[in-house]
């Protein structure tokens, strides 16, 4: 659930091919980029789905209770004026997504039905829109016991688009062969994506790349890690997740000060700050026994609207040992 619940609220994606989230090619690059603020400011001048969409998913924030009141009282303004809008039900989703991520387990089981009947119905209106394909594959796979569906309806979801949109195909692909653990196929179809011009879309591969790349960390293969992420690196240098995938994988290795140089760098990066940099951080500093430093960087993350429940229950842990 935990998972699932972070991938709602870390992955949305786009093709130039496919339908759009926003008409407004403005809105749809500061959405792209990451840049929250822009977005928002920009969107509460818009009329229409791209003006609410804009706002929902802007404040969709799992650790700002008020903004993301906001962004629920944007979604639902959407989906009830513009009901036959596909963008609206995908931001309704995302936005009860991270409510049920906040939520925690019980809160986030109530939402599921309506999670799913988001993108469900955004699926129906608008096929080519990807955003919403992928959410749907992805709750399919993870809990589909629990929404129905399962392996059949994922597996239908790609077919559909196979010969129309063959790269976002492979990618969901590539998650059908992680769910069953058939990582060297699911690395076939990473490695022959071509990327496009879409940062959504970029970061999406990416986010499935970090699904792979944990396998790989737990058989002690950094050195297969590291070599996939550099080459991302190269390819997309703009963006800030292959650099902090790169720290991730040094990190894990117990190299802790390289660790931290890929996180420094990747705050200058596309992309930043949705990632926990001052958390992993803060916990490289506490292995190279900078206890002072490790506070800095962790209290910082606690302040962090986008850190999820779960990275700050850990950061609240790592300071009690801290101070203790």
């Amino acid at each position: 659930m935990r998972t699932l619940l972070l991938t709602l609220v870390l992955t949305c994606s786009s093709l130039p091919a496919a339908a759009a989230l926003f008409q407004d090619a403005a809105l749809q690059r500061l959405f792209d980029q990451g840049k929250d603020d822009e977005l928002l400011r920009e969107s509460r001048s818009r009329s229409g789905p791209d003006g609410w969409v804009g706002q929902a998913l802007a404040q969709a924030l799992p650790n700002d209770a008020a903004a993301l009141a906001r962004a629920g009282q944007a979604a639902e303004q959407c989906v009830q004026l513009h009901p036959q809008s596909a963008p609206c039900q995908v931001a309704q989703g995302v936005v009860l997504g991270v409510e049920a991520l906040r939520g925690g387990w019980l809160r986030g089981l109530g939402l599921l039905g309506r999670i799913r009947g988001a993108f469900e119905k955004a699926v129906a209106l608008d096929p080519a829109l990807f955003e919403a394909r992928s959410h749907l594959q992805q709750l399919y796979l993870l809990v589909p016991g629990l929404v129905g569906g399962g392996r059949d309806r994922a597996e239908a979801l790609e077919r559909e688009i196979r010969e129309r949109h063959p790269e976002q195909a492979r990618l969901l692909r590539a998650r059908l062969a992680s769910r069953d653990k058939r990582w060297e196929e699911a690395e076939r179809e990473l490695a022959a994506i071509q990327m496009g011009d879409s940062l959504s879309f970029q970061n999406d591969v990416l986010q499935a790349w970090t699904t792979l790349s944990r396998q790989w960390m737990k058989a002690n293969d950094h050195a297969r890690a590291r070599a996939r992420f550099e080459a991302l690196a190269s390819q997309l240098p703009g963006l800030a997740q292959p650099v902090y995938l790169l720290g991730r994988v040094a990190a894990d290795a117990g190299e802790h000060e390289e660790a931290i140089k890929h996180y420094i760098r990747a705050r200058t990066l596309l992309g930043a700050e949705a990632l926990p940099l001052d958390h992993r951080i803060g916990l490289a500093l506490e292995e190279l026994g900078r206890k002072e430093a490790a506070r800095e960087h962790l209290r910082r993350f606690l302040n962090d609207r986008h850190a999820a429940p779960n990275a700050l229950e850990d950061a609240r842990k790592h300071l009690r040992a801290l101070e203790n």
